[in-house]
């Protein structure tokens, strides 16, 4: 297994269309880890079968535009938080474990996220600057700290399953 075992923070940006892809063996695990912070500032990125984790901070961070990511094990304090993007940004076949925040796309403008079979677990939000927020056949897991999801815009949802615990909240959009 490749693991890097000091804290780095990584940022990734004026890379447009880079993709970084971990290693997985022959059942798919993944190989390669990243303890710190993942920053995402460019178009085009897409982050491939890597874990990212932070236990104290944000794992993963998106500032950029038409970013992908693609079966990832996103775990940290905050999974994904602090994101910002102005076009769109998918998140599929990844689970995401926030001890705090889950997914939390808060002053995003323009832009759709997509999130396509994940299991989710923390609190989630997505703003109201956002075009449209669209989960499918997805999974929100029971947090030890948050369960909450809140739409303050335009939404779809579809053959996903939420936590019988989990508050589901729709703003005034």
């Amino acid at each position: 297994m490749k693991t890097v075992e000091k804290n780095y923070d990584v940022i990734v940006y004026d890379s447009n269309n880079i993709t970084i892809e971990g290693e997985t063996d022959a059942e798919g695990n993944k190989l390669t880890t990243l303890n710190g912070k993942l920053h995402v500032k460019t178009t085009g990125a897409v982050i491939k079968n890597l874990h990212l984790n932070n236990s104290t901070d944000t794992a993963v961070r998106i500032q950029g535009k038409d970013i992908t990511i693609d079966s990832c094990l996103v775990t940290g304090y905050n999974a994904f938080y602090m994101c910002y993007t102005s076009a769109d940004a998918t998140i599929k076949n990844s689970t995401i474990i926030g001890e705090v925040n889950g997914v939390h796309f808060d002053g995003s403008k323009d832009g759709n996220v997509i999130i396509d079979n994940c299991d989710i677990s923390g609190w989630c939000a997505f703003a109201a600057t956002l075009n449209c927020i669209t989960i499918t056949n997805s999974r929100f897991t029971e947090s030890e700290t948050y369960n909450g999801i809140n739409f303050y815009g335009k939404a779809k949802v579809s053959n996903t399953h939420f936590n019988e615990k989990m508050g589901i909240y729709f703003g005034l959009n």
